[in-house]
């Protein structure tokens, strides 16, 4: 007979370290949904950081073929403190471009021999624009040099003028920077006020002078723009906390060597995420080199001499603006038309660049440049209040008030649709401002900031 033994019960509790295993696991390698997501977000944010820096190579000046030659530097050195460069003698570029204030002047308005009514931009860092004035009316760095010599409320002069004090004053750096001095007189019957534009008697005085002689100064005034353009692309923004803390991040080191605060830092991260600077000061320049209507305080009230009207488009009704009747008030489309007529632009008589790209397809008309204005380097930013192409807003504090109420309703054009009140605290104001304040370099080499005497 046999017998048959019976298995114990197996405890319940002897599975339950397994289950938690298994639990456990699911946990630890269960992936997470959002980490993907926060990943991008990151590389993103670095990628943005690491294009901040660093400020590269001068660009090549397509249409001076003296841009980079040291004697036509050191002339242009000479010309920019040149107070004998205007009407009344007083007046020279650094006057506005103060080497002491990073090239500006603080005030408002620039004050020549007349007011002004722009604020005064840097010229370090200019070298690397693609458009020059607030409203872009020039499209290279020799033009736009020319242009305040013979405005009225600037330098107050006539090319005829600007030869004479040449020959006057720079013969001998003028000769040595371009091989020969000027080769003609302007006889002394001549009025200063002769120039190829200008009222009846500008014009009148312009024709005593043979094509020979009004050659000879249009070449001389060109060769001063460029002269003015050589020493202008030697003022290279210097290295700022930003560029230290960006070289450390490549080289390995996540905390960015200890360049920045942890305020600054705080800044940067909103500068890329949630206050969304980048959509227009991206880059080592910090600037897209575009026109945006930022609708400030001054631009809230309609213009007199523009014009909106209803037109039938392909994708209905539209608002379009005429502005044909408005000077620089409407920012962009008045500079989209000067520099289409500017005699110094390029492929004009003047300009040995006749592939002309960045014009061929520029419409004054466009309904986006109604009120915009050029996107300024925030390279410096600190260094260089007040702010705005009208200089109404006094420190960084109240750009970023600005940007974070985005008060008023725009009457003239429309607002950049991607601009909104960024509601940032108090603390994400003072980290954003820490991280502007580490745009700002240290000085520039002496010897390039300093007057020379004319000879």
């Amino acid at each position: 007979m046999s017998s048959e033994r019976t298995k114990a019960p197996v405890p319940a509790w002897v599975g339950l370290p397994i289950i938690a295993a298994g639990l456990i696991g699911l946990l630890v390698l269960k992936p997470d949904p959002g980490a993907q997501f926060r990943q991008g977000k990151e590389d993103k944010h670095l990628a943005l950081v690491k294009a901040m820096s660093p400020v590269p190579d001068v660009p090549d000046s397509p249409d001076n073929p003296y841009a980079d030659e040291a004697a036509v530097a050191e002339l242009g050195q000479a010309l920019f403190f040149d107070q004998g460069l205007s009407s009344n003698g007083k007046v020279s570029c650094a006057t506005c471009h103060q080497p002491e204030r990073h090239f500006t002047d603080g005030l408002k308005q620039a004050l020549g021999v007349g007011n002004d009514d722009r604020n005064t931009p840097t010229v370090v860092g200019s070298q690397y624009n693609s458009w020059w004035f607030w409203d872009g009316r020039a499209d290279s760095q020799w033009a736009q040099a020319l242009a305040p010599l013979e405005s009225a409320v600037e330098h107050n002069l006539t090319r005829t003028m600007v030869y004479r004090r040449v020959v006057q004053a720079h013969w001998s750096r003028y000769t040595k920077a371009f091989g020969a001095a000027p080769t003609v007189s302007v006889p002394v019957e001549v009025a200063d006020s002769a120039m190829p534009h200008g009222d009846d008697q500008a014009k009148a005085e312009w024709a005593k002078l043979s094509p020979e002689a009004r050659h000879e100064i249009n070449r001389v005034m060109v060769r001063v723009g460029q002269a003015l353009e050589a020493y202008q692309r030697q003022l290279v923004p210097s290295e700022a906390p930003i560029d230290r803390y960006v070289a450390a991040l490549k080289n390995g080191d996540p905390t960015g060597g200890g360049q920045l605060s942890s305020s600054a830092i705080n800044g940067l991260r909103l500068f890329t995420g949630k206050a969304n600077c980048v959509l227009c000061h991206s880059g080592p320049l910090f600037s897209d080199q575009s026109f945006h209507n930022l609708g400030l305080p001054s631009m809230l009230t309609s213009v007199p001499c523009a014009t909106e009207r209803e037109v039938a488009t392909d994708m209905g009704p539209q608002i379009q603006w005429d502005t044909s009747a408005c000077g620089p008030e409407v920012g962009r489309s008045h500079g989209a038309r000067e520099v289409l007529r500017n005699e110094f632009r390029c492929g004009g008589a003047f300009s040995q660049q006749k592939e002309c790209r960045q014009l061929r397809h520029l419409n004054p008309e466009f309904a986006d440049f109604v009120g915009a204005f050029k996107t300024p380097s925030l390279r410096n930013v600190a260094k260089t209040a007040p702010y705005m192409h009208t200089g109404e807003l006094d420190t960084l504090e109240e750009v970023l008030a600005f940007y974070n109420t985005m008060p008023g309703d725009v009457r003239l054009g429309h607002r950049e649709l991607f601009l909104k009140p960024l509601h940032l605290s108090s603390t994400e104001l003072a980290d954003l401002k820490s991280f502007l304040v580490s745009l700002s370099g240290g000085e520039l080499p002496k010897p390039l900031v300093q007057p020379l005497e004319p000879k």
